[in-house]
């Protein structure tokens, strides 16, 4: 199977220091349709306009959906989107709790999509801590949330996707190597993990000179 996760930054121009989500979308999912994963896993599609074309480039594409609820936002809840190239089961969604600074007017949290019996993908973005103390102490606080929600899922295989904005969180990733996700700061922000063990390798693509995203698009082949 192969597992394709991206944090795409499709913020809302007044909000997006690239100020390109729209004109940049259909380059981003070329690029993605050039892997032809089995399951994409993708953050912070906030701006509705972008999420409109990317849900309708996917379904073109034969791939099941899955993404944040919207509730009557200007933007995307959280910017989760899960798609498969197999039939999503289930679905499932958490909002994490205390929010800071920018990330109050938003939901940041996890959406679980279950493809197989026995499998679930999930797909998450955790606080920014944007190098303050309070803020590390709150996005600590969402990890452990999101710890004790995968206790609900203890008896299936479970994949982690996701941006944890922690640079190469051991609690996570015992059986995985460090690797580069994001370039700006040389540190790894993205994940794509597995509570069991399995063949594993990684392949990056750094697509921040281009100004596609300031993260790298990450890639896995796993034998489940």
């Amino acid at each position: 199977m192969r597992i394709l996760n991206w944090n795409v930054a499709f913020l809302p121009n007044y909000l997006n220091l690239f100020k390109n989500s729209e004109s940049i979308v259909f380059k981003v999912l070329d690029k993605i349709y050039t892997y032809s994963p089995d399951v994409i896993c993708l953050q912070e599609i906030f701006d509705l306009n972008v999420l409109k074309k990317v849900k309708n480039s996917l379904k073109s594409e034969n791939y099941d959906i899955h993404h944040s609820s919207l509730e009557n936002s200007l933007i995307s809840r959280n910017g989760l989107l899960t798609a498969s190239k197999i039939e999503i089961l289930e679905k499932s969604e958490k909002d994490y709790e205390n929010f800071m600074k920018l990330e109050s007017f938003i939901k940041k949290g996890v959406i679980s999509s279950k493809i197989k019996e026995d499998l679930v993908i999930h797909n998450t973005q955790i606080q920014t801590p944007f190098f303050k103390n309070y803020l590390y102490l709150n996005r600590d606080y969402q990890i452990e949330q999101f710890s004790n929600y995968l206790k609900d899922f203890r008896y299936e295989n479970n994949i982690i996707c996701g941006d944890l904005n922690e640079d190469y969180f051991k609690d996570f990733t015992s059986k995985n190597k460090e690797i580069i996700t994001f370039p700006g700061l040389n540190c790894q922000l993205d994940y794509i993990l597995l509570d069991k063990s399995s063949d594993q390798q990684f392949f990056i693509e750094d697509l921040t000179k281009s100004k596609i995203s300031n993260h790298s698009l990450t890639l896995t082949e796993l034998k489940l």
